[in-house]
């Protein structure tokens, strides 16, 4: 990421780039340590985390997280460990670009996931063809995500963009798969930016392209998509 164009696009468009999840974790360890006089080593023990993934995670602010298995374990156990109220887990979760449900409890994600994506991709009424090619990904990539298994959420995000969701089914639908849109995380900052400032005239494949368009100028990974000229 090119973090000074990023800035510079933040001002402009009268955003804030918010605390990331290892700073956020990194901040309770230190409250935490203060408090009880604990040791930070024993901390990252009980919520099972190494000094490397904190440290990926504190400085790694340019993408989209997608691999979210070691960041869910630590999210819960951070919870637990610090004793956090509902508001404070809450915000905790907001900072990691993932979707946790009231009391930890998810739905079967392939089901409901794959019901209520089917049912809009068939409401959107296009050709599968069109989405596969312009997003560039293969036949089983696709229907992989038709059913709800291994969704990258690059991948998903410009799917569901392409087939013309508006904001609230998009993230009702991310939320279904386990992730959400975090201003705490620079591409979920724009997709957010342009989701809620589309303009009228603009079709979803010209949505798609304005968005990665600023993330090629920021030098932000893609959502996943061959980018045609307009």
């Amino acid at each position: 990421m090119n973090k000074s164009n990023f800035t510079k696009w933040l001002k402009s468009n009268n955003l804030k780039w918010e605390e990331n999840f290892g700073q956020a974790i990194y901040q309770l360890a230190i409250d935490h340590q203060e408090k009880t006089n604990s040791n930070l080593s024993e901390i990252w023990k009980n919520l099972s985390v190494s000094k490397q993934n904190l440290n990926e995670w504190m400085k790694t602010c340019n993408r989209s997280e997608t691999r979210l298995n070691s960041k869910r374990i630590v999210l819960e156990n951070a919870v637990s460990f610090f004793n956090l109220t509902q508001e404070e887990a809450i915000e905790l979760v907001e900072t990691s670009g993932m979707f946790r449900f009231p009391g930890g409890k998810h739905p079967k994600i392939n089901d409901e996931f794959s019901r209520v994506f089917n049912d809009r991709l068939k409401s959107w009424g296009g050709k599968h063809r069109v989405l596969i090619d312009y997003m560039g990904v293969d036949k089983t990539t696709f229907y992989r995500i038709k059913s709800g298994k291994h969704i990258r959420k690059e991948t998903l995000l410009a799917l569901l963009i392409l087939i013309d969701l508006d904001p609230k089914d998009i993230r009702y639908l991310l939320n279904l798969a386990g992730y959400d849109l975090s201003k705490s995380i620079p591409l979920d900052i724009v997709v957010i930016y342009f989701l809620d400032n589309k303009e009228a005239n603009w079709s979803s494949f010209k949505l798609l392209g304005q968005i990665n368009d600023t993330l090629c100028d920021l030098e932000l990974p893609l959502l996943q998509s061959r980018m045609p000229n307009f």
